[in-house]
């Protein structure tokens, strides 16, 4: 056989499996690897089938879930847009020189990049709706409490860091909520909706700092408050109407807490797994009877009855002996 450097073919005996990768043989002797073992197929046919059960599911029930999580997640991004677009319409009423007030627009996304780096591990760990939770609530927290200190500067600096913190690590957890919650086929609508809140939540927070600053003319604290009215909404429906994602527990090798989300975000939709099964059992259910011959006579006559003839007896038991010579 031809042997390459990226790897070698060898024969091997019928439903033998080996993995031949750079740097090793097939046998795994010479460079420390080894053949992959039937335990390793296993677990991962059976993750396969899992995964396969999951989108088959949320494909099937897609319908109202799907819709209050993407009304949810939507709001989430409008709430990051609004936040991130806010400080430019305040600044001419802040009291600070420009230098200061450039420093106060930028640092929001170094906190961005913190959060951004360390939502994806704690989503991996801790769960996606716990991570995006507690993103949100960092946003809301720090966003209201800006307006408590309008004209300190260091209290303004660190507060913008902080929501930074919570806008970024918003986003990565957001969007895999996004992806996990439907089917693989839905995706790509599912998540331009998402994105589309985005400019959503900029013209919001340019109408609320119109309202508040150029018709009430009221101070900028009240427009800081009311620009988080996405980031309430998101944060309750997020905690009251939305599930830990199936992929989550399937990645944590907890296969029926998986399909068991799955099934409710599927039943949500109207969808029916046991009427669903009646459905198809109905569909495989054929006829009793067997198939005609291929003369037309009935399959359960011989060919001496479909001539008019009666069968002939066969004898349950042995044949007699024959009857004694003389």
């Amino acid at each position: 056989m031809h042997r390459g450097r990226a790897g070698r073919e060898q024969r091997q005996p019928p439903g033998h499996t080996t993995v031949v990768c750079d740097g090793m043989d097939g046998e795994g002797s010479r460079s420390g690897g080894h053949p992959l073992r039937p335990a390793d197929e296993a677990g991962g046919a059976a993750a396969a089938e899992d995964q396969a059960a999951v989108d088959k599911l949320l494909a099937a029930g897609h319908g109202r879930y799907q819709h209050v999580a993407m009304a949810a997640l939507g709001l989430a991004n409008a709430a990051d847009s609004a936040e991130l677009m806010f400080i430019s319409f305040v600044m001419p009423e802040l009291p600070f020189t420009d230098a200061m007030l450039g420093v106060l627009s930028g640092c929001m996304f170094a906190g961005m990049i913190v959060g951004g780096l360390a939502s994806g591990v704690l989503a991996d760990a801790y769960g996606r709706k716990r991570v995006l939770m507690g993103a949100m609530l960092l946003n809301l927290v720090f966003g209201v409490a800006l307006a408590a200190f309008p004209k300190s500067w260091p209290w303004l600096f660190a507060c913008r860091v902080l929501s930074g913190v919570g806008v970024g690590g918003t986003v990565p957890v957001m969007f895999t909520m996004a992806a996990e919650s439907v089917a693989p086929a839905r995706r790509p609508p599912f998540i331009s909706v998402v994105c589309a809140f985005w400019p959503a939540g900029g013209l919001y927070v340019a109408g609320v700092c119109w309202f508040v600053l150029g018709y009430l003319h009221q101070a900028w604290p009240y427009a800081a408050v009311g620009a988080q009215a996405p980031n309430v909404v998101a944060l309750l429906l997020v905690h009251t109407r939305l599930f830990e994602t199936p992929k989550y527990h399937l990645a944590r090798g907890d296969s029926a807490a998986g399909l068991a989300v799955a099934r409710e975000m599927a039943a949500a939709g109207g969808y029916r797994e046991a009427e669903a099964s009646d459905d198809d059992d109905d569909d495989d259910d054929g006829p009793l009877t067997s198939p005609p011959s291929r003369s037309g006579e009935s399959p359960l006559l011989s060919d001496d009855d479909a001539g008019g003839r009666p069968a002939a007896a066969h004898p349950a038991g042995p044949p007699p002996p024959p009857p004694p010579r003389g």
